[in-house]
């Protein structure tokens, strides 16, 4: 048999290998240092999944693991993938930080791969609270934004229903007053504090009566609570002061926020309108301790309930706090679209705690309302009458939709001639009667110039004109 010249050298190249091998091992040297003894120690107190470690995941693994991209399968804002056996061991081991995948990466000890792979790193004070975190059982709570099944939006907390929790057992027994107490008591005694001493009852009813009418108790006020010893006298001056027509006062602006109202139009004219009559029902409703569900009622639909009365139809104010734009040469339909936006967007804040504006470009990524849903809710606003100064106008034709432009500018002209033979039969009476007409010629010229003249106004025009004197 021939031998071949290469494999004496194939022969030779091994030998020297495992001679490099033998002579590079050192019997007495010193193991090597285990994964854990490497990583930064775990934090040393109590660790909260909500607080602590969602913050360090959202800033530096949602980019890669989160609702928008998901590489290797991967969610860190689903808690049942975040558990989950990859292939190479369980991201999680509760109890066990070190033998965790999820600290070997952030922690450099896998020399061909490192989390987060661009970017800053992970500090060592990030690393140890997600170390005690895993070590102290790797707690996720229900209650966490992130805790929902993937693909299921409607199970996001928000959207389930309150559960009542147990009351707490405290050390001191005697302190609470309420079952509120005891959960107040408990927290303060986790964090190792005692309650604050009992305040005086001159500061007790000086934050009450500041806190119910947003007005400090007058003297006579004071001195009467204080003389007073027997049972429930607290008690009494609350009842009091949620009698007190100010309760309303104080309590309903917050309400008049949420409703976004205001004394004046907005945008650059900003004229003043007149909508203080809903001011004044949201404040009898809380003084009257109206149920919320007729609270929403009335502002929603109030004139569309069954022999409505005016207070039922001036609570549908809520549907006319949107800004006016009373410039000219606005195009008004813009205008009417802008304040049906700002309608939605209050309608899901105030009754539904939830920001539906972020949907009129995209689903919501964390709550179940995607862009179709928005534009439905906003159809069925976009269905009723826009009123005056809002690109629509009173209905003088009986129509429910909205009027045409060349409805709109016979209608105009139609106006324009009955506002001629008004000046025409008052200028009549004028010299008839041999009265002067204080005013008139200007009147005249600017209504016969101005308005009136050879210009046809435009619908701009007619909104400005009409935007707060009306058009009926």
């Amino acid at each position: 048999m021939t031998e071949r010249p290469w494999s004496r050298v194939l022969i030779r190249f091994s030998e020297v290998l495992l001679l490099g091998t033998i002579s590079c091992y050192d019997a007495d040297a010193a193991p090597a240092a285990t994964p854990s003894a490497a990583l930064p120690a775990p934090a040393a107190r109590p660790v909260e999944f909500i607080k602590d470690i969602q913050p360090i995941l959202s800033e530096h693994c949602y980019s890669c693991h989160g609702p928008d991209k998901q590489k290797g399968d991967l969610r860190w804002d689903v808690k049942e993938s975040a558990f989950k056996t990859g292939d190479h061991g369980p991201i999680i081991v509760s109890g066990k930080s070190a033998s965790s995948r999820v600290i070997i990466l952030v922690g450099g000890l896998d020399p061909e791969t490192v989390m987060p792979p661009r970017g800053e790193r992970l500090t060592a004070d990030q690393i140890g609270l997600m170390r005690a975190w895993i070590d102290q059982g790797a707690v996720w709570p229900a209650t966490a934004m992130v805790a929902r099944k993937a693909g299921d939006k409607r199970n996001h907390w928000a959207f389930k229903a309150p559960v009542r929790p147990s009351v707490p057992e405290v050390e001191r027994k005697k302190w609470p007053r309420n079952p509120i107490d005891h959960f107040i008591l408990a927290r303060l005694e986790k964090e190792k504090l005692r309650p604050a001493p009992e305040t005086d009852r001159i500061t007790l009813i000086r934050r009450v009566t500041l806190d119910l009418t947003g007005l400090p108790p007058t003297p006579k006020e004071v001195d009467a609570f204080l003389a007073d010893h027997s049972p429930g006298a607290y008690e009494r001056v609350v009842d009091r002061l949620l009698a007190s027509p100010h309760y309303g006062e104080l309590w309903g602006r917050h309400w008049l926020d949420v409703a976004r109202y205001a004394d004046s139009n907005g945008y650059e004219k900003d004229r003043p309108r007149s909508i203080w009559p809903y001011r004044d029902w949201v404040i009898h409703a809380i003084n009257r301790d109206m149920p919320f569900d007729q609270f929403t009622i009335e502002q929603l639909a109030g004139d569309l309930l069954p022999k409505p009365t005016l207070d039922q139809r001036v609570a549908t104010g809520f549907l006319r706090n949107s800004m006016l734009n009373q410039e000219g040469g606005i195009e008004p339909e813009e205008f009417r679209v802008e304040a049906l936006i700002d309608r939605v967007d209050a309608l899901g804040k105030a009754f539904l705690g939830l920001t539906l504006n972020c949907c009129q470009c995209h689903d919501h990524k964390f709550d179940p309302f995607a862009q179709k849903d928005y534009y439905r809710f906003y159809a069925f606003l976009n269905n009723n009458s826009g009123g005056r100064g809002a690109g629509r106008i009173d209905n003088p034709f009986g129509q429910t939709e909205p009027i045409g432009r060349s409805a709109c500018r016979q209608w105009i002209q139609e106006r324009r001639h009955a506002r001629l033979n008004d000046l025409g039969r008052a200028r009549a009476i004028a010299a008839r009667k041999q009265v002067s007409y204080p005013g008139m010629g200007s009147l005249l010229q600017h209504h016969g110039g101005r308005r009136i003249g050879p210009r046809f106004p435009s619908l701009g025009d007619f909104l400005v004109e009409f935007g707060t004197t009306g058009v009926g």
